[in-house]
């Protein structure tokens, strides 16, 4: 796969899971951040909500200790299950209504932000 500029909205033209699997990776080692997640948005009558599409956690550059690894590894996938609801002031949600396309966040801004209580022990891990 030829390596496209890093624009987030380039992951959703990839063709296959492959392409967008290599390409998120790129995404998290050129940005040097620890995991990237991509939400899909599904609009409901009472209250919209963010669902898991896809996204990549760097194990091997966060695995300080086996222990500390596995417990990142499997909090980001309790993560990665999780549906939120669209909300101004929480992550995810809050890029998604501001229409931003993307949001760089300080760790206790993430600590503040989170949604769900495994978002804020993932947070707390990897951190």
């Amino acid at each position: 796969m030829q390596l496209l500029p890093l624009h987030m909205d380039t992951v959703f033209s990839l063709p296959n899971e492959a392409d967008r699997a290599t390409y998120l990776r790129s995404l998290v080692q050129s940005f040097g951040c620890n995991y990237i997640c991509l939400w899909f948005y599904l609009p409901q009558p009472n209250q919209s909500r963010l669902y898991f599409l896809d996204g990549y956690y760097d194990e091997e550059t966060n695995a300080i200790g086996s222990s500390t690894g596995s417990l990142a590894r499997r909090l980001f996938d309790e993560y990665r299950q999780e549906v939120f609801f669209i909300v101004n002031d929480r992550v995810p949600g809050m890029a998604f209504v501001n229409e931003q396309l993307y949001r760089e966040l300080n760790e206790s801004e993430l600590q503040r932000m989170a949604s769900a209580a495994v978002q804020q022990q993932f947070y707390k891990v990897i951190n």
